[in-house]
């Protein structure tokens, strides 16, 4: 739910959830008191951010005088609660009043057009995978195909007509029906506990963590190659100019022609980082109508998004922290434990609970080798911190002074 005090027309248009129940309430006699209840704090607000999604919906995109008046008052009102916002320049001249709702109208008719129009990869990564303890693979025609080893790679052909999962001495090849536009999309769903990788049928090759689920086009057409990330993957992209490759995720976008980078973005975690290991890319923030969305990256940078205060930062990293888990191996400097056993959980898929206090707040520095023994890991963390750690009858582990 929104906070009262971020109920304003532009703080509606960007925040992803109100466009979403917007979609939801259309027809509904009752969809502006149902939108109140969730985003209380001003109705007028709520009314013309309405009726602005419904002007930037239709072909003609008109609006009347009245509408466009209370609709420049919105954005000048926001305009004087932000110093940062440009539009504000404007504002002493009737001609680029005009000038300057159109602007805002052009930008904003540009992010609800895709977030109210069939994008499949959007779509099929909203929805919540059926829970299974072992990784999966769905191909075009929604056949659901489990993969019984820990750690399995998966290759498409060319055209995505075919798939080969490959895991030790075993083989297996799957068609993959690509009858329609419609039916396309493909999903690689890893739980906790696994990682696996797979081949695009680009060339590019994903390595996914713990947790993980890609989706995309079994074959790649058009302007973009895009596929759709929750969790943790590596990428190493096939170069190719004349088709931009760009993973999106639930709060950033990572866009690149051929590079090498590591993207987090679990569902579970307050924060989301992209860090680059070769090339360059251009990290864009979801849902911002206003100022610049792009940060680019050298080699050796990450960008850190911060769900909480939804601000980005870059800064120079040490990179093989960040990829070490692609080699089966944790590195960590500084981190609290209940960071840790955050990612430990996720590795093992193990549930681990840590007695109140200080301890949760401990700050360690090290690096594990996330073995097949799980009961070595915890002797060596617990040894670290100078903790006891054993496991209760519900079969969680507990890490004691």
């Amino acid at each position: 739910m929104i906070k009262e005090k971020e109920t304003d027309f532009v703080s509606l248009l960007r925040n992803e959830t109100f466009l979403t129940r917007v979609k939801e309430s259309i027809g509904n006699e009752n969809q502006i008191d149902l939108l109140e209840k969730e985003f209380p704090g001003n109705r007028e607000a709520i009314v013309y951010a309405v009726k602005f999604i419904q002007g930037s919906l239709s072909d003609q995109k008109r609006m009347s005088t009245d509408d466009v008046t209370t609709l420049w008052r919105n954005i000048k009102k926001y305009g004087d609660q932000n110093k940062r916002f440009t539009i504000q320049r404007f504002i002493h001249s009737n001609l680029w009043k005009v000038a300057a709702i159109l602007i805002v109208i052009l930008l904003s008719s540009v992010f609800i057009y895709h977030h109210f129009n069939h994008y499949p990869l959007v779509e099929i990564a909203a929805l919540k995978p059926v829970a299974n303890d072992k990784a999966m693979i769905i191909l075009s025609d929604g056949s659901r195909h489990l993969l019984s080893k820990k750690d399995s790679s998966i290759e498409y052909s060319a055209d995505g007509g075919q798939v080969v999962v490959k895991s030790d001495l075993q083989m297996k090849k799957f068609n993959n029906p690509n009858s329609s536009t419609s039916a396309t999309i493909n999903q690689v769903v890893v739980p906790y506990g696994q990682r696996h990788s797979i081949t695009l049928s680009d060339g590019t090759r994903v390595q996914l963590n713990s947790g993980s689920r890609l989706v995309f086009p079994a074959g790649f057409s058009g302007k973009t190659r895009e596929v759709y990330l929750k969790g943790e993957g590596y990428f190493e992209v096939f170069k190719n100019p004349n088709q931009p490759f760009i993973v999106k995720t639930d709060v950033i976008d990572i866009k690149v022609l051929g590079t090498i980078f590591n993207i987090s973005a679990y569902d579970d975690e307050l924060s989301a980082y992209a860090v680059l290991v070769e090339g360059k890319v251009a990290v864009s923030q979801k849902n911002r109508l206003f100022g610049t969305t792009e940060k680019n990256l050298s080699p050796g940078q990450g960008c850190f998004y911060s769900l909480e205060t939804k601000t980005s930062d870059i800064r120079t990293v040490k990179l093989y922290e960040y990829i070490s888990w692609k080699d089966g191996i944790f590195i960590f400097k500084d981190k609290t434990l209940n960071n840790i056993v955050s990612r430990l959980e996720k590795y093992y898929n193990q549930k681990i609970s840590i007695e109140k206090g200080k301890l949760p707040n401990t700050l360690i520095s090290g690096k594990l080798a996330l073995s097949d023994n799980f009961d070595e890991v915890m002797q060596y963390l617990s040894k670290t911190i100078e903790a006891r750690y054993g496991k209760n009858q519900e079969g969680v582990y507990t890490i004691t002074n």
